[in-house]
Formats: structure tokens, C-alpha cells, sequence
């Protein structure tokens, strides 16, 4: 929309069409007045607007007059500026300031929403930034984590490690033990042969035992057993032992069939009570029976299960 300003000198008449003139100011809000009134309409109190339609109806404007002209005859409004002009223009310059102050307050208005959104704006850039914190925060944290699982793993691993070494180790004493053990056994050997040239005839005037031979001495004493080939003695007491009571027949004898099982086979033989000593030798199947004995000396036990019957060791 544009505006037409018409500025006057003083004591100037201007002339201006009046239907052009009434229609401009009262649809457009053209602003028509002179320099000097604009000033001092600006001093009066705005409180009172009027608006242009009521200023009309109160202040009567001249008829046009007809004036004679080189060129055309034009229908024109003679306004004295001591008269209508003056209370028009006042009209119109109400007008324009109330439009004004309009405006500065549109425009109040207009800063102080876009001083919100960018307060808004920046409060939400804050916002992202914490959320952004609060992500690589997060981050660190699954970071650790990781590395706390990885350091458990490793340590398990470790554990694994030392769980291995400590086995290997036991397994190599076990051999120690063993290859010991099979020393003792070789000097026990000699030593019972030497016994056994010792003993001579005592020995020679005994009753032959076939191998595997068995004799019970009696239920309720110990029963022993030794083997003839090395001339090694052995002790067993365990009341029950009852598949040599079962291998006893009713008269009693001396004599019954020796024990044998899956592991172990077993010649028993009745020894002098000062002398307990358990050793186990399977002479059909060496290596079981010497782990077996190995576990006696190992663990010192005093119950040895072999097959399905138990010893109890009460040697020293």
C-alpha cells in the first residue's frame, strides 16, 4: 500500500479531490496534513482518538466548487486551513500516530517473541549439549565395563593357567613317588630274599603253598597274606571280609580258594601280629595295584578299596 503526503507552506491553501481524499483516508489510512500541524498534533493528548467516519459526520465539509482552468474543469474541495482542514488533518494525524504506536507495540510484541524463541533456542542447544555429555558419558562407562570384563577374563584365564602348571607339577611329584616307590620296592625284594636264606630250613620245613593258596586263620582274628615269590608278608583286618567266610566250608579248614576280582588277586597267609605290613602287589596286573599302594602312602588312609573288598591299613 502506498501514501500521499502533501505538504503545505503556511497560510497555503492545498487542494486535494474530495471523494479521492475521503476514500483514501478512510480505507487506506493515507496521511494528508501540512508540517506544522503534524507538530502540534503530536503534542495533544492521543487518548481521545476519533475516528474518521464520527470527525465527518460532526464537521461538515465544504461542497466542491467548480473552478475555470487552461485545461480542464476539475471537481475539487476548498479547505481553509482555519477551518475543516484543520480538525480533518488533526483527524488524520490521531490516526497516524495511534497507527504508530500500533505498530511500536506489534513490534514490542515481535522482540519480545523472538527474545523467547532464542531463549528457547539456546535452553534447547543447552539441553543437547547435556544429552551429548550424558551419551559420551555413557560411552566411558560401557568402555570400562568392557575393560573390566576383559581384565576378569584374563585373570581367568590366568587362574586356568595356574590351575595347569599346579597339575603338572602334581603329576611329576606322582612320578617322583612312583619311581621311589619302585625303589623301595626293589630293596624290599633283596631285603626278603635275604630273609628268606636267613630263615633256611624254617622256612623250607612250612607247608608248600600253591600260588593263590588261601588260609584263614580264624574268622575273629587278622587275616594276612603274603607273596611267595618275594617273601613279602602282608596284613589285612576287616572283620568283614566275607567272601573268604563264605569260601570256608562247614568243617573249618585251614584251606579255601584264594579271592579273586576284576583288579586284584590275593594270596593269604597268617604272620606273626608284630610284624603288620600292608603292601599291595597284584603280580597279574602290577600297575593298578601300585597305584593303589601309591594312594596308601600318599594320603596315609587306613581304608584301601580294591575290587569289592576293603582293607584297612594298619601297618606303620
Amino acid at each position: 500500500m502506498g501514501s500521499c503526503c502533501i505538504t503545505a507552506e503556511k497560510d497555503d491553501i492545498y487542494k486535494v479531490p474530495l471523494l479521492e481524499a475521503q476514500e483514501l483516508n478512510e480505507t487506506k489510512g493515507i496521511i494528508v496534513f501540512d508540517d506544522k500541524l503534524q507538530q502540534e498534533n503530536e503534542k495533544t493528548d492521543t487518548n481521545d482518538i476519533r475516528t474518521t467516519k464520527n470527525l465527518n459526520n460532526d464537521n461538515k465539509i465544504e461542497q466542491p466548487k467548480t473552478l475555470q482552468t487552461n485545461e480542464t474543469e476539475k471537481n475539487v474541495s476548498t479547505v481553509a486551513i482555519e477551518q475543516n482542514n484543520k480538525a480533518k488533518e488533526e483527524n488524520i494525524n490521531l490516526l497516524w500516530i495511534a497507527r504508530k504506536r500500533k505498530g511500536e507495540r506489534e513490534g514490542k510484541g515481535k522482540r519480545k517473541r523472538r527474545e523467547r524463541e532464542r531463549k528457547a533456542e539456546e535452553e534447547e542447544r543447552e539441553r543437547e549439549k547435556e544429552r551429548e555429555k550424558e551419551k559420551e558419558k555413557e560411552k566411558e562407562r560401557e568402555k570400562e565395563k568392557e575393560r573390566e570384563r576383559e581384565a576378569e577374563q584374563e585373570r581367568e584365564r590366568e587362574r586356568e593357567a595356574e590351575k595347569k602348571r599346579e597339575k603338572m607339577k602334581e603329576k611329576e611329584k606322582e612320578e617322583e613317588r612312583i619311581k621311589e616307590n619302585e625303589k623301595e620296592k626293589d630293596k624290599s625284594e633283596n631285603n626278603g630274599k635275604e630273609k628268606e636264606d636267613v630263615r633256611g630250613k624254617e622256612i623250607s620245613n612250612e607247608p608248600k603253598q600253591e600260588k593263590n593258596q588261601v588260609m584263614v586263620v580264624s574268622e575273629n582274628k587278622d587275616v594276612t597274606w603274603t607273596d611267595n615269590k618275594q617273601g613279602v608278608n602282608y596284613v589285612i583286618k576287616d572283620p568283614r571280609l566275607q567272601e573268604l567266610r563264605r569260601q570256608k566250608d562247614a568243617q573249618n579248614e585251614s584251606k579255601v580258594q584264594s579271592i579273586s576280582d576284576k583288579k586284584v588277586t590275593l594270596t593269604i597267609k597268617s604272620i606273626d601280629p608284630g610284624f603288620p605290613v600292608l603292601q599291595i602287589v597284584d603280580i597279574s596286573w602290577r600297575s593298578t595295584v601300585r597305584s593303589l599302594k601309591q594312594e596308601i602312602q600318599n594320603k596315609s588312609t587306613d581304608n584301601v578299596e580294591i575290587g569289592r573288598q576293603r582293607l584297612i591299613h594298619k601297618g606303620r
